[in-house]
């Protein structure tokens, strides 16, 4: 029976060995070629002509940035072909087009048609003859939605020629990345006298067009000013702190101790966090989001934060108002509640990331913070295979430390009980890499 048993096992753990390389897999965005790809037909030889260069690229480059959010376009992109003749039968070209689409996993949406007709190359030969350049910002097709980070762009130029029908000459890719930057302190509360160190990761340094590029400041609602002044950032991650003047906590009637870090790339504010400031950190109280609905929000839909908050036993300072903050980007919203307040709700105006906050003060214009993330739309990608991660993970470490513990009963031809221990302990292994893996995601 206990042979049977750990056969059973062994068969499969190999499965889950083998389902855990395709959730790998399924966790790299596909490889897409970002070298114009030139292709003859009907006597000609299609090319790019972005930046003068022909024959050169068709797009003018090889990733480009999305919004944070669906109201806002992301970089602009840039396409122009080229062709020249390869042969002495060459057709009369009539129209030249260009197609771009965006796509993303096994979806895919057209975003750009342009045409162009009446024997647009002339009596152009022998020579590389540039199509004209057409423009098309990073937008999603559908209102109200993101454009995935990890999607890429697909475009084509083709001609027409006199009495034949379209073909392609040129096409190119480009990839899609996230223009979302974070911002997050190293602590939710800091004393006066000490360094609040705030962290940042962003998706680029600056823009190749106009050279601008991120920026990030700290505004200190004691003072009500810029305790950091606007900041560029040079490095994609890095951190710089602030020493907590006794001026960031006051104790007037409408006290707010709070050091807001704002991320801001050329022109749009990008993220935000709060810190709280106190004269000690053992006599703050405690506030902490216990739920958030519904679990799968949608664009349009009313979302609910529920919370609780304890008065500090030391203390004994009673609750005196409540602020709750969220934002897409930056602030969108901030509002203070009454001390009795333990919910809040708002409508999910467009997909993305909503950042809410939740700050409970009490008597002594001492504050505590929570804060959650809450994704608006379609799940990212990576969700459902991380936590598949965590648990093929677990399986296959147990699984491995019984065929160790249980070599002796469990004999393979060819293996022995050796071999059964070395097998079992590799399994294990890839079970404890799998769990590591998953954890540091959760850390990072």
């Amino acid at each position: 029976m206990v042979k049977r048993l750990l056969l059973g096992l062994v068969v499969v753990a190999v499965v889950l060995v083998a389902l855990a390389a395709g959730v790998g897999l399924m966790e790299t965005f596909p490889a897409v070629d970002t070298t114009t790809n030139r292709i003859q037909n009907a006597g000609w030889e299609g090319a790019g002509a972005t930046g003068g260069t022909m024959p050169g690229e068709l797009l003018d480059d090889d990733e480009y940035v999305a919004s944070w959010s669906p109201d806002l376009v992301g970089q602009r992109v840039t396409i122009q072909g080229a062709v020249h003749d390869v042969g002495t039968f060459e057709c009369l070209v009539e129209s030249i087009r260009y197609d771009v689409s965006l796509h993303f996993g096994a979806k895919s949406w057209p975003v750009l048609a342009w045409e162009r007709g009446n024997n647009p190359l002339g009596a152009q030969v022998g020579q590389w003859f540039p199509f004209p350049s057409v423009q098309w910002d990073v937008d999603h097709p559908e209102t109200g939605r993101l454009v995935p980070h990890g999607s890429y762009v697909h475009a084509t130029a083709s001609i027409k020629c006199a009495l034949g029908s379209w073909v392609t000459v040129a096409e190119d890719n480009a990839v899609i990345v996230s223009g979302i930057g974070s911002v997050r302190w190293s602590k939710s509360t800091y004393q006066v006298g000490e360094k609040a160190s705030v962290s940042w990761d962003i998706p680029y340094v600056s823009d190749d067009a106009s050279g601008t590029g991120w920026s990030l400041y700290v505004y200190g609602s004691a003072q009500n000013k810029e305790v950091v002044p606007l900041t560029r950032l040079r490095t994609l991650t890095g951190s710089m702190s602030y020493t907590v003047s006794p001026l960031d906590f006051t104790q007037a009637a409408d006290c707010r101790n709070e050091l807001t870090v704002v991320l801001r790339n050329e022109l749009w504010d990008k993220d935000f966090e709060t810190a709280t400031t106190v004269d000690a950190t053992s006599l703050i109280p405690k506030v902490t989001i216990t739920e958030v609905g519904p679990r799968d929000a949608m664009q349009g839909d009313t979302v609910t934060v529920k919370w609780t908050v304890e008065v500090n036993p030391q203390s004994k300072s009673p609750i005196q108002k409540v602020i709750v903050k969220y934002g897409y980007g930056g602030v969108d919203n901030e509002k203070e509640l009454p001390a009795g307040d333990s919910s809040f709700s708002f409508v999910a105006t467009a997909e993305g990331t909503v950042h809410f906050e939740v700050i409970a003060y009490d008597g002594g214009c001492r504050a505590a913070i929570d804060m959650v993330d809450i994704r608006i739309g379609e799940p990212e990608p990576e969700e459902t295979t991380d936590l598949l991660l965590l648990v093929l993970g677990v399986v296959l470490l147990v699984i491995g430390l019984l065929m160790a513990v249980f070599s002796g009963k469990l004999p393979v031809p060819g293996l022995g009980r050796f071999g059964v221990v070395v097998v079992g302990f590799v399994l294990a292994g890839v079970g404890l890499v799998l769990i590591v893996t998953f954890l540091g995601g959760l850390l990072a």
